[in-house]
């Protein structure tokens, strides 16, 4: 896995874009944050649920067995977490992964 900066002020009900252990990017709704005490053994991060059946398809084809007909809790590390989706323009762009961008344009004098 390749370090990230970590994602700031996430609270439950965001929606993360999360590289998932078994390859494909999914989109997780976070519902409760989980922070291990000093003395304690473990790691932090989120429980949330995917929304979309695309992602769980995404993830059965991967090799998950996940059942697509109940809606399972999954965990989510910090390191997993790739970015906070803000607005309808980052979750439509899921299918690729990434937002397309148009071509810069540079003319020169």
């Amino acid at each position: 896995m390749n370090k990230r900066k970590s994602v700031k002020n996430i609270k439950p009900g965001d929606i993360l874009l999360v590289e998932s252990f078994a390859g494909p990017r999914v989109h997780v709704k976070v519902t409760k944050e989980f922070l291990k005490k000093k003395d304690e053994w473990g790691a932090d991060g989120w429980d949330g649920i995917l929304i979309y059946d695309s992602d769980i398809r995404a993830l059965i084809v991967a090799g998950v067995p996940y059942d697509s007909n109940i809606n399972q809790e999954v965990w989510v590390f910090n390191f997993q977490i790739i970015k906070k989706c803000k607005n309808k323009k980052d979750i439509a762009g899921k299918e690729n992964d990434t937002v397309k961008k148009g071509r810069r344009r540079i003319i020169r004098k």
